[in-house]
């Protein structure tokens, strides 16, 4: 039903040509139940306590009003969304629109209340080797984990803040492990470190096949870590 307020991340992925061939492009829309929504990009802390001053003051274009104009399930086929600085824009299915090919947006699975039993690692492209196991009572242990999701460039990017870029990067530096409880809701993992760090990653997770185990992988800021024995 059109006008309908949702709340969830939804993606969608456009098979573009260029120069270079064919490629798949990902894209990201955040819907808020107060009729909100976030264009920019995945949110790299997560839906939970999104802090909407930070990340809608550096992309004004990418923040607003929404209302959804079809949609079936938890699938959207057209959105209308009017910016905060004014600009208007409508997201719909195209089967083929040039020479592209664009998707409706899905809904990924918002995590509420998931509990995890595993161990996760990936060898990531900026040279970490990242690993975090969680334990079904809430607890966590992690190595290199955040270097590997890039914690260093959110907010405390050198370009934004070299104070806040300086610091992290001392604490990745001589804290490279850690360990605290976790809690995970709306596509937020929040780690709560035992010295006292609060960090919220924005998530999503690939369903296990088997349907009756962990996600075969989890994906903070879109750096997938695979399951490990």
């Amino acid at each position: 039903p059109g006008g309908k307020r949702l709340n969830g991340v939804y993606l969608r992925v456009k098979t573009a040509s260029d120069i270079w061939g064919r490629g798949l492009v990902r894209e990201y829309l955040t819907l808020f139940p107060d009729g909100r929504y976030y264009a920019g990009g995945y949110p790299e802390e997560g839906m939970h306590g999104f802090d909407w001053s930070y990340w809608c003051g550096r992309k004004d274009r990418s923040c607003g009003t929404y209302e959804v104009e079809s949609r079936s399930g938890d699938r959207l086929d057209r959105v209308r969304t009017r910016s905060t600085s004014g600009e208007t824009k409508e997201y719909q299915v195209a089967r083929e629109q040039g020479q592209s090919a664009i998707s409706a947006f899905d809904r990924l699975d918002r995590l509420d209340g998931l509990r995890l039993g595993s161990r996760y690692q990936a060898d990531c492209h900026n040279g970490y080797t990242g690993s975090i196991e969680f334990t079904r009572d809430g607890r966590f242990t992690e190595r290199e984990f955040l270097g590997c999701v890039g914690w260093l460039h959110i907010r405390g990017h050198h370009i934004d803040s070299p104070e806040e870029y300086a610091a992290r990067k001392r604490v990745l530096e001589q804290r490279p492990a850690g360990s605290g409880t976790y809690s995970i809701q709306a596509n937020t993992l929040e780690l709560r470190y035992s010295d006292g760090r609060n960090i919220r990653l924005g998530m999503h997770a690939t369903a296990d096949p088997a349907r009756n185990a962990d996600p075969a992988e989890i994906c903070p800021r879109e750096q997938c870590l695979k399951r490990v024995p």
